[in-house]
């Protein structure tokens, strides 16, 4: 929808509210509907390096360290990995989310439900890719040649600074610098009970909204329910770590259909996603008692 001015604003509201029809319009932009939980906001873009594909050009990328590289598989449901010491390649796959509104619906319900419809595909797409990027986070942490993997003790019955300062540790010794710091938001309980002197919260409500929570030491706080509980992700720079090329951005197609007297969206987007440096990747897993 294009924008329009205050002054266009204002003249349209006039415009609408001499009428009856028009004061319905008005009604049905300004109720909200009632919702469970808040639109998810993907988060995995600000941990791995996400870069447009040109038209034509494949994802392959040169390798400066001979270690093996995870990614998502071309069916976008499974981790595979690779050893190769010169090059890596990560495939594309499609995301995709069909929201669906009957014809029907659209005059009985008082608030824009064609705008809502985009809002939860959109965020349905958000979880989806999240949940493509912590997984192939989690197999690169957990592989046997990862050398982090066995250098960070396990954290018993909570997490504690200590715990993330061993974690840091192993990342900073390869030449690397800590940007990011990923955890369920039931875990993110007891990063609030550090010390102010470790850990900066974040204050503004947009940036809380976005899954940035504060920093420890330099690193970003994110959280996310896509992180799988009991586990902590600590990662390196996005550059250093892993790639999301992008062929596709979130695209919105209509997708009607007349015999069922519904209006639809077909929403997708087609990406790869991989970490081609394990040694930038640490996982803390949480012992609940």
């Amino acid at each position: 929808m294009r924008k329009i001015s205050k002054a266009q604003q204002h003249e349209l509201i006039g415009h609408l509210i001499q009428s009856k029809a028009g004061r319905q319009k008005l009604a049905a932009s300004l109720t909200q509907p009632l919702r469970y939980e808040r639109d998810y906001f993907a988060i995995g873009r600000k941990v791995i390096f996400a870069e447009d594909l040109p038209d034509g050009a494949w994802p392959v990328y040169d390798k400066d360290v001979d270690v093996r590289a995870f990614f998502i598989s071309e069916t976008g449901d499974a981790v595979a990995s690779v050893l190769s010491p010169t090059n890596v390649s990560f495939p594309l796959f499609e995301i995709v989310a069909l929201p669906e509104i009957p014809i029907t619906q659209i005059q009985d319900r008082r608030y824009d439900l064609v705008t809502r419809a985009k809002d939860k595909g959109r965020s349905e797409i958000c979880k989806k890719e999240d949940v493509r990027v912590f997984s192939v986070i989690e197999a690169a942490a957990e592989d046997a040649s990862n050398p982090n993997n066995g250098g960070v003790p396990l954290a018993v019955a909570f997490l504690d600074s200590a715990d993330l300062a061993d974690a840091f540790s192993m990342i900073e010794q390869n030449d690397l610098l800590v940007e990011c710091i990923s955890i369920n938001p039931r875990d993110y309980a007891d990063i609030r009970k550090f010390d102010r002197d470790v850990f900066d919260p974040e204050t503004q409500r947009d940036v809380l909204r976005t899954g940035v929570l504060g920093t420890i030491w330099g690193a970003k706080v994110l959280t996310s329910t896509r992180v799988t509980a009991g586990k902590v992700l600590i990662t390196a720079e996005r550059e250093t770590v892993g790639r999301m090329p992008v062929r596709s951005d979130l695209t919105v197609l209509s997708a009607d259909d007349p015999k069922k007297r519904t209006i639809g969206f077909s929403m997708f987007e087609r990406l790869g996603c991989g970490i081609h440096n394990i040694a930038g990747t640490v996982e803390i897993a949480i012992t609940r008692i």
